[in-house]
Formats: C-alpha cells, structure tokens, sequence
C-alpha cells in the first residue's frame, strides 16, 4: 500500500474556504482502498489537523504535518509515494499538482 499526502489550503480547501470535493473523494477513495493518508500543510502541523476536524476526515487521515519542515515527529523524513498539492513540490515519488 501507499503513503499518500494532501495539501490543505489549495487542495483539499479552495482558497475561498470551501471543501474541494473532487480531491476530498479522491482522498476517501484512496483511503478505503487501505493507502495510508497523510496531510500536510506548509501552515504547520496543528492547523492541518484542525482542517482535517472540520473538513470531517478523521477516520481517513493516519496523521497530520508540517510540510514546511518535510519531518515526522519522530524525526524522519517525511516520505510520501504520491503528493497532492496546488503547487509543484517535490516532497514524493509522486508530485501531482491539482
């Protein structure tokens, strides 16, 4: 299975605030095919876990961080297979720009 990373603001929000449900679903569909979900977000970690709360995706997301600092907490590189972003970064296997 994947790790396959979202990008808060842009991606799964449009920057008008509101959900961006094609990249929502893709992630749901993502996660009932049992890829691990992460997101990210250059606003750090404990903003993307408040987008996640209420954008309803708890139950999808395995964890949430810092995509400034590319870190896990446990220190790791942060190292997705597929990266969903508004912008073109190089932080997977994968970059996918949406």
């Amino acid at each position: 299975m994947a790790i396959i990373a979202f990008d808060v603001d842009g991606t799964l929000e449009k920057y008008n605030g509101h959900p961006n449900w094609p990249v929502i679903d893709l992630l749901r569909g993502f996660a009932a095919l049992n890829h691990t979900i992460i997101v990210w977000s250059g606003g750090g970690k404990n903003y993307a876990e408040q987008k996640v709360r209420s954008l309803h995706l708890e139950e999808f997301v395995s964890g949430c961080y810092d995509k400034r600092m590319d870190k896990r907490e446990s220190g790791d590189k942060v190292f997705a297979d597929i990266a969903f972003d508004d912008e073109f970064v190089e932080l997977a296997e994968v970059n996918i720009k949406v």
